[in-house]
């Protein structure tokens, strides 16, 4: 958008951990609507829309049963605007990775392992490289086809190992021709703090999917059909990449959008296994109906707090509307420039992005940035306004860096209330 580095050296102020290509793709798109923000809300919605329609379609393909097809894809929709409301049209390309991931997943799934031909392995291979590109982490269903292929047929695997081998070879040649080895430096060699103690806590969202898994486990009346235990295996792989992902300092419940997506389908096509085989369940009368309400519980519960706590968030938007303009006219009427720790903030006040909050404090807890140039900047007033989240400013409640450079921060600048409660502006001493 602005023209500079798009993958600045390790130790600078702003960095990025992100592959390359959906800043093109917003780049391109944000002209046309005139605000890159939007754009990328925009992007993240339709590519949510169309990986619901992947749900569908792979349920479909594999059950063969449009109602259930229809339930699973508006069971992903609801989960989508309910469990994970904070992630839905949100200016992150996750799901537009996963909207060009997952009709690879359908690919695969539309024919027999054994009448499966090169063509649609060449492409799903290409798809989930493409979609890499996008957002790196999403690795689950690349290994799962992988091992899947490994057991079913091993001349295909050949044909998806030669096709990844040589896309990869492309994409990485094309990375180091446009950026050299700070494109690898940086999403590669990331530096993120490490909390074990992750691994024990699972937040809400997270738990919401118990009962989906709960629902897959259904589709184990299908195993002996391959395309159920690639549906099966990519659960177990992306519920295993999503729990080692929550090590990492910052890594949200997106982690887990793989499973989200690989438990809804394994749920429906479980679900449609049971009404095709004609299943008499013990006090059907009951049960069936139960088992549904069980896959939808987390949704009615979340839809709930959520209809109880709309008339409040209605009737107070329009004074918060009001308090972020006050925010933004302030930083606006800044000369210089200005760090903000919520970006959009500062695009949308015409300002430079002058500092990456969390990724350079995750640089300076690991010793990559030094805390004395770090000092140094802040007693130089080259920033002219810091506008940080409150808690940043108090004692280990947002860490965000270590506390060193917090009071160094304190030292030089002075801490002001702004209309948004949760934020302050830093004016310098």
């Amino acid at each position: 958008m602005s023209g500079g580095d798009l993958y600045p050296p390790p130790g600078a102020l702003i960095s990025n951990n992100y592959p390359p290509l959906s800043f093109y793709i917003v780049g391109a798109l944000g002209p046309l609507i005139g605000d890159h923000v939007i754009a990328l809300r925009l992007i993240a919605l339709v590519s949510y829309l169309a990986v619901t329609a992947c749900v569908w379609r792979a349920v479909l393909v594999m059950s063969g049963s449009r109602r259930w097809a229809l339930a699973s894809g508006t069971l992903f929709l609801l989960y989508g605007v309910s469990v994970f409301r904070d992630y839905f049209a949100m200016g992150d390309p996750q799901w537009l990775a996963h909207a060009v991931a997952t009709p690879a997943l359908v690919l695969l799934l539309r024919r027999p392992v054994s009448e499966l031909p090169a063509r649609d392995i060449v492409v799903a291979c290409l798809l989930m490289l493409v979609s890499g590109l996008i957002k790196h982490n999403l690795l689950a269903l690349p290994v799962a086809t992988t091992v899947w292929l490994a057991w079913h047929d091993r001349r295909r695997l050949t044909i998806w190992l030669a096709a990844g081998a040589a896309g990869a070879g492309v994409a990485l040649a094309a990375l180091y021709g446009l950026y050299g080895s700070d494109v690898f430096t940086s999403v590669a060699g990331h530096h993120r703090l490490l909390q074990f103690g992750n691994l024990v806590y699972l937040p809400w969202e997270q738990r919401a999917l118990l009962p989906l898994g709960v629902g897959a486990l259904l589709l184990l009346r299908r195993w002996r059909d391959p395309r159920a235990r690639l549906v099966l295996i990519f659960a177990l792989v992306a519920g295993a990449w999503g729990v080692f992902q929550r090590v990492g300092v910052g890594v949200a419940y997106n982690a887990q959008f793989e499973m989200f997506i690989a438990l809804t389908i394994a749920a429906g096509a479980g679900m449609a296994a049971v009404d095709a085989d004609g299943v008499r369940w013990p006090l059907s009368a009951w049960l069936r109906p139960a088992t549904v309400l069980v896959l939808f519980l987390p949704l009615a519960l979340k839809s709930g707090m959520m209809m109880l706590d709309a008339p409040a968030r209605l009737a107070r938007m329009p004074d918060d509307l009001a308090r972020w303009q006050a925010l933004n006219a302030a930083v606006a009427a800044s000369p210089g420039p200005v760090a903000c720790f919520r970006l959009a903030v500062c695009y949308w006040t015409g300002k430079g992005f002058e500092l990456d909050f969390f990724n350079y404090g995750q640089q300076l807890y690991a010793g990559v940035s030094s805390p004395a140039e770090f000092e140094s900047l802040l007693r130089s007033h080259r920033l002219r306004l810091i506008v940080v989240a409150r808690k940043m400013l108090g004692p280990n409640e947002l860490p965000v860096f270590p506390r060193p450079s917090v009071d160094a921060m304190l030292r030089y600048y002075r801490p002001e209330p702004t209309p948004v409660a949760d934020y302050m502006i830093m004016r310098p001493r």
